[in-house]
């Protein structure tokens, strides 16, 4: 049975904290990198071009819809999001685990077609004053503008029984450690299931 990488998506609103807390625990997981969504957005401060996102143009952007080269993308607040056919594909057949930040319902789609490499951890904030505090201090940005996400958010979080795990943001160590013992479950799971195939084919 050929080992494939996990790629592990963190969903849940804007302002969770999702990519605070993955490079939290990459650097505290081996063998675990963050694969970049495809964005027409403009980076924001210490972003890091291929890292975190693929910053492409409206017209780059059409030009992949056409070329079908997307997994799937959709528009959110206004700019369009997207996952890459080659970078998805790159990611669950690689020797090792990759981490995601992707909404919600890009990472269902995900999940629908590569089942057993997708694992969904939902995002909390521990409440939704918390959440728009947080929004908020992200720095200009309206009040209308929070209204939208907060309502964006109510819609995430209707998915959030439908995931494989569910953590709360509410202190970043805590959080991260929950993440990491998360991957390493899924690890050993993934790993007794390739040496109980081993074995049964040995026997057989």
């Amino acid at each position: 049975m050929e080992k494939r990488g996990f790629l592990f998506i963190l969903a849940g609103p804007l302002g969770a904290g999702k990519n605070t807390l993955i490079q939290g625990v990459i650097e505290q997981v081996g063998n675990l990198t963050q694969m970049p969504t495809a964005t027409t957005r403009p980076p924001r401060p210490g972003e890091s071009e291929n890292v975190e996102h693929l910053f492409i143009s409206g017209q780059e952007f059409d030009q992949l819809i056409q070329q079908n080269a997307f997994v799937e993308w959709e528009m959110i607040h206004g700019n369009r999001y997207g996952n890459l056919k080659s970078t998805v594909e790159q990611a669950v057949n690689s020797s090792k685990d990759y981490i995601a930040d992707i909404d919600v319902t890009g990472a269902f789609s995900l999940k629908k077609i590569y089942l057993d490499n997708v694992i969904i951890i939902f995002v909390l904030t521990p409440s939704m004053e918390i959440l728009e505090h947080r929004i908020r201090q992200r720095g200009n940005i309206s009040d209308d503008e929070v209204r939208s996400r907060l309502n964006r958010a109510q819609f995430e979080i209707s998915f959030m029984s439908k995931c494989d795990y569910v953590v709360i943001n509410d202190k970043l160590e805590a959080t991260v450690e929950q993440l990491r013992a998360i991957i390493l479950a899924e690890r050993c799971r993934r790993d007794a299931t390739i040496l109980w195939s081993v074995m049964k084919e040995g026997g057989a």
